[in-house]
C-alpha cells in the first residue's frame, strides 16, 4: 500500500492539532497551585460538559419528539440504573443495551 506524502503530513499535522492543546497546559500548569475558589469552579467542568451533551441527544430537532423518545427512554433506564446501582459500568451497559434494544424493536 502507498501512502502520498501530503496524506502523512496531514495525519501528523492532525496529530500535532490535538496533543498540544492537551500537553501544554499539563507542563506548564502542573506546579501551579490555584486559589479553593478556582478549584471548586474548575471541579463544576465535568459535570456541565456532560449535562449538555446529554441535552443534545434528548431535545428533539425541528419538534420531532417522535425520533427523540428512544434516547429519552434509554437515559430514564440510564439514570434509574446509576441511582440503585453507583456503578458507572452498570450504568454505560445499561445505557447501551436500553438504547441497542429501543433502536432494534423500534
Amino acid at each position: 500500500m502507498e501512502v502520498r506524502y501530503e496524506i502523512l503530513l496531514i495525519i501528523a499535522g492532525c496529530g500535532l492539532v490535538t496533543l498540544v492543546p492537551r500537553v501544554f497546559p499539563l507542563l506548564f500548569l502542573r506546579k501551579q497551585s490555584f486559589p479553593k475558589w478556582y478549584q471548586e469552579w474548575l471541579s463544576f467542568l465535568p459535570v456541565t460538559i456532560m449535562a449538555g451533551l446529554v441535552a443534545e441527544q434528548l431535545i428533539p430537532r425541528h419538534g420531532d419528539w417522535r425520533a427523540a423518545t428512544p434516547n429519552i427512554v434509554a437515559s430514564v433506564a440510564c439514570l434509574l440504573c446509576a441511582v440503585l446501582s453507583r456503578s458507572l459500568f452498570a450504568t454505560v451497559l445499561c445505557g447501551v443495551a436500553a438504547i441497542g434494544l429501543l433502536t432494534y424493536f423500534a
